[in-house]
């Protein structure tokens, strides 16, 4: 087994570890090479351990939904499939096992800067005062596409009690919001951080 992959390993391992133990705090590790300009981003479907597809599918939507309304431009996820198709390959293995070339033939055909990919690390519901609420703990990873090169990688877990107000109001009931905010969150934390600088648009 290679090094970067006992390294992935390892890091699952602590998310998990973090993830039931509570651990809240967004925690987000930067890559400290030189800055790259993203105008094009590839969000590849998220994967899940608890094996809902459904909400899977819609993290990646959320996921695309929010990029593109911060001016970047969004790979179709079909040309992707396609690509994949007459390679002969299987989306985990860009998603998990990618290497260098792999990414940078995929760059060069479909003019991606930067690929997007999420792992659901859990989802939970507990009852809090009459309602179910959802607890959804996330992995998301930015890679520079030609290369393949770890831009930034943040988890955070997230409780829909965490946004009551007063009462019964501000809470979050659904993981589909849970999720945008999981998303959204990170996503505006690699920007402070100089690992997503938004897009000039024109």
């Amino acid at each position: 087994m290679s090094r970067n992959m006992w390294i992935r390993l390892i890091a699952i391992g602590a998310i998990l570890f973090q993830c039931s133990c509570g651990i809240k705090p967004l925690t987000t590790t930067v890559s400290s090479g030189n800055q790259v300009a993203i105008q094009h981003i590839a969000v590849l479907p998220f994967s899940g351990v608890d094996q809902q597809p459904l909400l899977e599918v819609m993290a990646t939507r959320v996921g695309q939904t929010i990029l593109h309304n911060y001016g970047f431009n969004i790979t179709n996820e079909g040309d992707i499939r396609i690509y994949l198709q007459r390679k002969q390959l299987f989306m985990s293995q860009l998603t998990t096992t990618g290497d260098p070339t792999m990414y940078a033939e995929l760059a060069k055909e479909h003019h991606i800067d930067a690929l997007v990919i999420g792992k659901i690390i859990t989802v939970e519901y507990e009852k809090i005062q009459g309602d179910t609420l959802p607890v959804i703990c996330l992995e998301l990873r930015l890679l520079e596409a030609k290369t393949g090169r770890l831009l930034a990688s943040s988890f955070l877990k997230r409780h829909g009690e965490e946004y009551r107000t007063a009462l019964r109001f501000g809470v979050v009931r659904t993981s589909t919001e849970l999720i945008q905010i999981i998303l959204t969150e990170i996503i505006e934390d690699w920007h402070t951080k100089g690992a997503l600088p938004w897009p000039n648009v024109s």
